[in-house]
């Protein structure tokens, strides 16, 4: 998006506009150590989702953007609703009894466990099934060595989150208007999921890419933005 106020990705590079766009680790933590201090609440507490969102300004943002587990963490969570941009993501992230079209359970399980026996090669396959076969073998050593250098709590974490959270429930409610962006051969989050998730939601406009997956945000850039653009002026 042009003009944004922050971007980031997930190997921890944060890019703010007051910083003139600049890589830099230091701001989020000076950010961090702030927000603590306003809040009276220590960092662990601040983990929790509920505490963040009481501790954060009233103002609501003009739109969220959400990839992924984002968009899933977002739908959870009771922070004030305002436009949102889900970017290959869902309500619910495995299928189940219900007939959810999500990732099959045992998929995730196996991951996890392929995960505490050998991260490296865990999160090398999860990232291949992200960008599929056009990754180079050097871009997927980056991402896998930037993935680790998270810690391997944060993301034995972020799998817990993906099993646990459902956004189901609370989806329909979810007043504000929201673009589902979706890769058509996305195979972390089946087309069908975003499909699901955007009849849940009562104001959603579902946009599919025909060529892309799961990395639709680093693959086609401008035509997220594109998109992004069009719905922030006429949202449905």
């Amino acid at each position: 998006a042009e003009d944004a106020v922050y971007g980031g990705e997930m190997s921890a590079h944060h890019y703010f506009r007051d910083f003139a766009y600049c890589d830099s680790g230091m701001i989020p933590w000076l950010l961090v150590a702030a927000l603590v201090s306003r809040s009276g609440h220590t960092l662990g507490e601040l983990v929790h989702v509920e505490t963040i969102a009481d501790a954060l300004p009233a103002d609501t943002p003009d739109c969220a953007i959400a990839w992924s587990l984002g968009g899933l963490q977002i739908l959870s969570s009771p922070i004030a609703p305002c436009p949102l941009i889900l970017l290959s993501s869902t309500a619910r992230f495995c299928g189940d009894e219900t007939g959810w079209p999500g990732l099959p359970a045992a998929n995730l399980r196996a991951l996890k466990k392929l995960f505490r026996r050998d991260p490296a090669l865990a999160l090398r396959q999860f990232h291949r099934l992200c960008a599929g076969p056009s990754l180079s073998e050097a871009d997927l050593l980056q991402r896998t060595q930037a993935s680790l250098e998270l810690g391997l709590s944060t993301l034995d974490y972020g799998l817990h989150l993906l099993e646990t959270l459902d956004a189901r429930t609370s989806a329909p409610g979810f007043p504000a208007p929201v673009l589902v962006l979706h890769g058509a051969h996305d195979q972390v989050i089946p087309l069908a999921a975003a499909e699901a998730t955007a009849r849940l939601l009562p104001r959603a406009r579902l946009i599919v890419h025909p060529d892309l997956g799961h990395d639709l945000p680093l693959q086609a850039p401008e035509w997220v933005a594109a998109h992004i653009r069009e719905f922030l002026n006429n949202p449905p």
